[in-house]
C-alpha cells in the first residue's frame, strides 16, 4: 500500500490513465506463448504500438511539476490495470510509467481516471 501513497498528490489522489482491455488482451496473448523460462517476448509491432500509446496518452495529460514538502512528485504517468499483466506492462514499457493495480492502492487514496490508455 506505500506504493499508491508514494504515487498520490498532496491530496491523497492519484490520477491514473485506465489500461484498455485489447492492451491487456494482447499482453495476455503474448504470456501465453510465452518462452519456458518465463520471459515474456513481445513482437516488435507490439512494443512499439504500446509505445505509441503511451506517447499519445501522455501527449493529452500534461501534468506540472509539482512538489510536496520538498519532495519533487514523479511525473511519469500512472497506469492501472490487472495483476496479470502488471508486471508485463511495466516491463514493455520501460520505466516509462508507473503502472499499478487496485489491489495496490491503499483505502485512503483516491483514484481518479484521466483517461485511457489503448489505441489511438
Amino acid at each position: 500500500m506505500q506504493l499508491s501513497q508514494a504515487l498520490a498528490d498532496p491530496g491523497d489522489r492519484i490520477e491514473v490513465l485506465l489500461v484498455d482491455r485489447i492492451i491487456e488482451d494482447a499482453l495476455l496473448e503474448a504470456f501465453s506463448h510465452q518462452a519456458p523460462e518465463g520471459t515474456l517476448r513481445l513482437d516488435r509491432a507490439l512494443l512499439t504500438d504500446l509505445r505509441a500509446a503511451l506517447h499519445l496518452a501522455t501527449a493529452r495529460w500534461p501534468r506540472p511539476r509539482t512538489e510536496d514538502r520538498g519532495r519533487v512528485c514523479d511525473l511519469r504517468p500512472v497506469l492501472l490495470t490487472t495483476p496479470a499483466v502488471r508486471r508485463h506492462l511495466e516491463a514493455a514499457l520501460a520505466g516509462r510509467a508507473r503502472v499499478i493495480t487496485g489491489q495496490e492502492v491503499d483505502p485512503e487514496v483516491r483514484v481518479e481516471s484521466v483517461g485511457v490508455f489503448g489505441p489511438g
